[in-house]
């Protein structure tokens, strides 16, 4: 089944919907920062051409809101340069790095 992602303003809306579809049975789970970034760049590495490589910036056009310049994702400014210092850290071997599967996998736990 399809899954909602949902990203609330404020802590405040953020702890009326987590109380509403938990009196509604739904189940549903609040992503640290951390786990918001890495959902991101599993989309991210989802549409990647692994052939070709693109700059940065044309990676973050292609996902940023063409209205109100926010990403679809909600990341801050200071969330790209987590991003970018990431990136860099894996194109310089300093990290790890892991297949599509593993991530799906990852993802997949994260929703349980």
């Amino acid at each position: 089944m399809d899954s909602i992602i949902v990203n609330p303003k404020d802590e405040k809306e953020l702890k009326f919907v987590s109380e509403l579809l938990e009196k509604l049975g739904v189940n549903s789970k609040v992503l640290s920062v951390e786990e918001k970034e890495d959902l991101g760049l599993s989309f991210l590495m989802a549409k990647a051409d692994r052939v070709e490589e693109v700059p940065r910036d044309e990676i973050y056009k292609s996902i940023k809101d063409p209205v109100d310049d926010k990403s679809e994702f909600g990341l801050t400014d200071e969330e790209y340069e987590i991003l970018d210092e990431r990136r860099a850290r894996h194109l310089a071997g300093e990290s790890g790095s892991y297949s599509w599967q593993e991530v799906k996998d990852a993802a997949k736990k994260m929703l349980k």
